[in-house]
């Protein structure tokens, strides 16, 4: 995709797309050509299309192993081209500029239910019902598609302009005792502990060193997760969800992409993430909350994957005490690169045994509109709860959008105590691209804050 077109994308966060296992579908296709009518194969064309381009489409077998095959069309009228993408185990269809319009991925079941978990909204596509959801980088449809011969579900991912999406159609012979209706195998909203079921598998072997390595790539990639990290938090009571839902501080405020617990004998320690653009690079904004009552340290590396497992960003993360309730960030930079959602955790330690103490903050804030120069200034007034001394640290500024999508973000280091009783007064300058900083409705703050 164009990075012109990227810093447009502003509606929506999806679960970033985790298309773990596609490869492992059996994916193939064969070009068979393909004679059919378009008025028949794509109706949301039909008028575009007319009477001259009825033998513009190319036909071509699908195969995906055991899930069974089936033919795919792809609409070529108007200079558009099909190419493999091996990497994800789909297909990337680009224009006759070379520019990519619409990739696809096959989604196993386990896969549809997690992507459709997020969305409610329905779009008829070339007479096909697809679930539709937004995020800051890609449009994205899913069904599934047992009636053409896969028992198997379908991404189809594309960016701002939707021509991409009646670019294709799918035909075959329908699996018996399978159903094709996009309901049937849609996901539910699940807790972080159902999500950390589905990316922790059992299959794992203690490494050399002792971290937990799964025998197959997990998404998250959990490989770093450490297995005796002694720690002896008191679970606290009530359901991951809802213990999130219920946070007073601003976490609330961000449309997180995927949340999930990134150590199983820490299920209440909380990953949390939104891809946000900056100028012409993808970021990943990582958020760790601790729901325990108990202070919890937190080292290690965080990696950013992309296409064919490359590790295409990074960021070291220390933390000397996330109290209960509080939540800090970390930022992975991806440059050009697409992240596909999963971070591999390298040597992460989670403790009890912190050196440093929580002390619950608050903060007064008033933004200054500096659009036309390409930046906003944050005024701001940081202490401690309840009139406590402090020690803010690490301060993170996330402008966000009215849906909560995340524009821009920076952060200061306040490494001075800040007495009981007393401010910290100081201002922020967030620079962006002006259409992202046009669009803040509000922002959320968040601080590693000590004694």
């Amino acid at each position: 995709m164009k990075a012109k077109v990227m810093k447009k994308w502003l509606i929506g966060v999806l679960s970033l797309v985790l298309c773990l296992g596609l490869t492992a579908c059996g994916f193939s296709v064969g070009n068979a050509g393909g004679k059919d009518d378009y008025k028949d194969l794509f109706p949301d064309r039909a008028e575009t299309l007319g009477n001259a381009y009825k033998t513009s489409n190319v036909g071509y077998d699908y195969s995906l192993g055991e899930y069974g095959k089936m033919k795919l069309y792809v609409d070529t009228s108007e200079g558009h081209s099909f190419e493999l993408d091996q990497t994800y185990g789909g297909f990337v269809i680009k224009d006759k500029d070379g520019n990519e319009v619409l990739h696809t991925y096959p989604l196993q079941k386990d896969e549809y239910a997690n992507m459709t978990a997020i969305t409610d909204e329905i779009k008829t596509i070339n007479g096909r019902q697809f679930f539709y959801s937004v995020d800051n980088l890609y449009r994205h449809a899913y069904t599934y598609l047992a009636d053409c011969g896969i028992d198997c579900g379908m991404l189809l991912e594309t960016g701002e302009d939707e021509t991409g999406f009646s670019l294709v159609a799918f035909r075959g012979t329908p699996i018996d005792g399978a159903s094709s209706d996009p309901y049937t195998y849609k996901g539910t909203a699940a807790s972080t502990e159902e999500v950390m079921e589905e990316v922790a598998p059992e299959d794992t072997v203690a490494s050399e060193d002792g971290n937990l390595e799964n025998t197959e790539p997990a998404d998250p990639d959990v490989s770093g997760a450490t297995e005796d990290p002694s720690v002896a938090a008191a679970a606290p009571e009530g359901d991951v969800t809802q213990l999130l839902a219920n946070l007073q501080t601003d976490y609330n405020k961000i449309n997180w992409g995927v949340s999930y617990s990134l150590d199983e004998q820490l299920p209440y320690l909380v990953v949390s993430i939104a891809p946000y653009v900056v100028y012409d690079e993808i970021h990943l904004l990582i958020g760790f909350t601790n729901l325990y009552n108990d202070n919890i340290s937190l080292s290690g590396e965080a990696v950013a994957l992309g296409a064919d497992d490359a590790e295409i960003g990074s960021t070291y993360i220390y933390t000397g005490a996330i109290g209960g309730g509080n939540t800090v960030l970390a930022d992975i930079n991806c440059g050009d690169q697409k992240p596909d959602g999963r971070i591999r955790w390298k040597e992460i330690t989670s403790e009890t045994d912190t050196l440093t103490t929580y002390v619950p903050w608050e903060a007064d804030w008033a933004i200054e509109d500096h659009i036309s120069d390409s930046y906003l200034t944050v005024n701001y007034e940081f202490y401690g709860a309840g009139g406590q001394a402090i020690v803010p640290g690490e301060v993170h500024f996330v402008l966000l959008d009215e849906q909560g999508n995340v524009l821009a973000k920076d952060m200061t280091y306040l490494g001075d105590e800040v007495a009981a009783g007393e401010k910290y007064a100081g201002s922020e300058d967030i620079y962006s691209d002006k259409e992202l900083l046009s669009a803040t409705k509000d922002m959320a703050i968040f601080a590693t804050s000590t004694k």
